[in-house]
């Protein structure tokens, strides 16, 4: 969303794909799931989407433990972030 706010780009809905063998992002995504989510609807084709939050610095910190040392690739291919 930085990203996305800093070049003022109108994309489309991106993803990433990043390896996680311990399923640390999965079991933070998978609480933050629980909450309220910030947005929710459902799109001209019935598909739900929901935007959920992580907030806690905890949850935060360990995410960016985990991605530390891996390459993000955005699944438009447009963008590629690597570690420094």
């Amino acid at each position: 969303m930085n990203l996305k706010k800093a070049t003022a780009a109108r994309s489309g809905w991106c993803s990433c794909s990043n390896d996680d063998p311990k399923g640390v992002a999965d079991k933070i995504i998978t609480k933050a799931a629980t909450q309220k989510p910030l947005v929710d609807f459902v799109d001209d084709h019935g598909v739900r989407h929901q935007l959920f939050a992580i907030t806690a610095e905890g949850d935060i910190q360990a995410i960016e433990r985990m991605m530390s040392d891996k390459s993000v690739i955005i699944a438009d291919g447009t963008i590629a972030i690597r570690p420094a």
